[in-house]
């Protein structure tokens, strides 16, 4: 629908109702009709709220390093990566298809397939990830020797957080999608982390024992209660600006829509797990802890990245389904020089800064500074592309960004697997990096095949 057509059905809802959706549709909007507002708030709330998550993450990753110690710590930051990691992929690709549904149904007045949208997702969620829970539960039940004694209880535990904090990456997309950025970001990136660093300065103060066990009970604590509290304000505000009426299910719409983007979530977020995962096999848990405090110290690089994602992926979609080919070209060329130089400049903050801020984790910590300096060849490889594969899965390209994050995933997993052993964490850092920028060649080669655009940073004449 065009956005001409979207403003003629606007005009004609109850006043109450319009008003709360016209920034939704305005995002969607081609420059000059209202886009770049809609863009720009979301652009400015990610990107302020990844900056506060991103120091409020380190003083929590600080302070519970400290508390914890690196053994139990690095017990703890496996644990809670696999719930991450699971997670993510137990939305089953809805998180990002909610996002385009909703403004769908929005721009059509379907009122009853949004509330079964929002219903079924979520009951979707959490009962596939209780199904994949419970079976590893029982699993280790039946068969304790499948893991260390003192890793048996952290990992039991996870599985009770797993079906929530899928509803919670769920809920995220929903606030994407309703352009509410206060639930859409906060949850996950304020709320949660202080709940979970409040539970463990009050268990330390209080005397009790700093194990990987406590730690995954206030993180299980930290997740249901957020969750549910953005369960419920959701639900409030959609009731609010969407009229009341019977809800309608099409399952097999929205399957065929989730499935090519959950194999690309899959593989993404495999991706981003399974350099932690691999050194949590294979390294004790005191260098997987000091390995996870490097990746944590770069981690504001990424969300530059994550933000221009973010943001970007909006506009995408409206440029290219509008067949405005020069507009998206120069948009494109934009967000990546805008990501790269970023990346950039904050990279070079975290180099100069970086051995007193790992100190700051504990004297020991300071030993993963030198491989900093090789994630970062990664971290720019990868921001000299920018989000090209948000702009691969914006233009119905999503077969193509699966191919790329499989491809990238394998990679890092066979050069993580052979080289932690014989290196340790360097390994961990060299096998991660080569696959990062065997992902941002791979990505630049299938744009310009795929899409007929350039993404690199530094090409000649940009």
């Amino acid at each position: 629908m065009s956005f001409s057509a979207k403003r003629f059905v606007v005009e004609r809802l109850p006043p109450r109702i319009a008003e709360a959706l016209r920034p939704i549709l305005d995002s969607g909007a081609p420059e000059g009709e209202g886009g770049s507002s809609g863009i720009g708030r979301m652009a400015a709330s990610a990107f302020v709220t990844r900056i506060t998550s991103a120091a409020l993450a380190y003083v929590s990753q600080v302070m519970l390093a400290r508390w914890m110690g690196g053994y139990e710590y690095g017990i703890f930051v496996v644990v809670w990566t696999l719930v991450i990691t699971f997670g993510a992929i137990f939305c089953f690709g809805l998180e990002q298809a909610v996002v385009r549904l909703v403004r769908e149904y929005i721009a059509a007045g379907d009122w009853g397939s949004i509330r079964g949208l929002v219903l079924s997702t979520r009951l979707v969620s959490f009962g596939g990830a209780t199904l994949v829970a419970g079976a590893g539960v029982t699993a280790l039940m039946l068969r304790p020797d499948l893991v260390e004694p003192d890793w048996r209880w952290p990992v039991m535990l996870a599985a009770v957080c797993l079906p929530i904090y899928s509803v919670a990456e769920l809920q995220d997309g929903m606030g994407r999608a309703w352009s509410w950025p206060d639930l859409a970001f906060m949850p996950t990136f304020i709320w949660r982390p202080l709940v979970i660093l409040a539970l463990m300065g009050v268990a330390f103060f209080a005397g009790l024992p700093m194990t990987a066990v406590n730690a995954c009970l206030a993180a299980i604590t930290a997740t249901w209660a957020t969750t549910l509290v953005q369960m419920v304000v959701i639900g409030r505000r959609i009731d609010r600006v969407v009229e009341r009426a019977p809800r309608r299910h099409h399952f097999r719409e929205w399957a065929r829509l989730a499935a090519p983007i959950l194999l690309v979530d899959t593989f993404f977020v495999l991706l981003n797990g399974v350099d932690v995962l691999v050194v949590g096999h294979f390294a004790r848990p005191e260098e997987t802890a000091v390995y996870f405090a490097t990746v944590k110290t770069l981690s504001l690089v990424h969300f530059v990245y994550y933000a221009s994602k973010t943001a970007a992926a909006a506009r995408f979609a409206a440029l290219w389904h509008a067949e405005d080919r020069d507009g998206l070209a120069k948009f494109v060329d934009l967000v990546v020089k805008w990501t790269f130089w970023a990346s950039f400049a904050m990279s070079m903050v975290m180099l100069a800064f970086g051995k007193p801020l790992l100190w700051l984790f504990g004297h020991e910590f300071t030993s993963g500074y030198g491989i900093l300096f090789v994630l970062v060849v990664g971290v720019l490889a990868r921001a000299s592309v920018g989000p090209g594969e948000a702009l691969l899965t914006m233009a119905g390209q999503q077969d193509a960004s699966a191919l790329v994050y499989g491809l990238t995933f394998l990679t890092s997993l066979l050069f993580n697997s052979l080289l932690v052993p014989i290196w340790g964490i360097w390994g961990a850092a060299a096998g991660t990096t080569l696959a990062m920028i065997l992902e941002s060649v791979v990505v630049h080669l299938v744009v310009r095949r795929r899409l007929g655009l350039t993404v690199f940073a530094l090409k000649r004449g940009g």
